[in-house]
């Protein structure tokens, strides 16, 4: 966990991800990479933030996930598909044992991109967490999750992999 903190590489990991959302932010880009990036806050009874997908990626895999065709569903089924496939892929639990509920507030998108605000809330006090953010690797083997999370003691980014899906995030 220090290697993340060290400055020399902090910044190279700003830098890189710098990079990646301005490619993710292009319109119309066509991308051979497959990479979400958020920002999230963790505190002592709430772990929130956004996550930002490129739209067709997002869109190929809740297909998948679901095996039907989504121009044929209404909103409010397309809104429950796309919440049931990242309840799936996007989890927390603190301490330990005790898993937390995944509550979507809120999304929105763009020609190219997909965004979702988010939130686990627990009952006590958080002194860790360990977040599963698997979304999209069933659908692309090279995909990456980024998250940057802040917390009381400082920033960590994180690089969820297919070779590493789970990480444990200390308060």
């Amino acid at each position: 966990m220090n290697n993340i903190l060290n400055p020399h590489r902090f910044k190279s990991c700003v830098l890189i991800i710098t990079i990646l959302i301005v490619f993710l932010l292009l319109p119309g880009f066509y991308h051979s990479i497959h990479i979400s990036y958020g920002n999230a806050k963790l505190d002592k009874q709430e772990f929130s933030g956004k996550i930002i997908f490129y739209k067709d990626d997002f869109f190929k895999a809740i297909g998948n996930s679901d095996k039907s065709d989504l121009h044929s569903l209404n909103n409010e089924q397309f809104d429950q598909l796309k919440q049931s496939y990242l309840k799936n892929h996007l989890t927390a639990s603190a301490n330990g044992n005790m898993k937390l509920e995944l509550i979507l507030w809120g999304n929105s998108e763009d020609e190219s991109s997909i965004w979702f605000y988010f939130k686990f809330e627990s009952p006590g006090q958080i002194n860790f967490v360990n977040v599963k953010y698997d979304v999209l690797f069933n659908e692309f083997s090279n995909q990456m999750n980024l998250l940057n999370i802040m917390t009381p003691s400082g920033g960590q980014s994180l690089i969820f992999s297919s070779s590493r899906q789970e990480i444990k995030v200390q308060l």
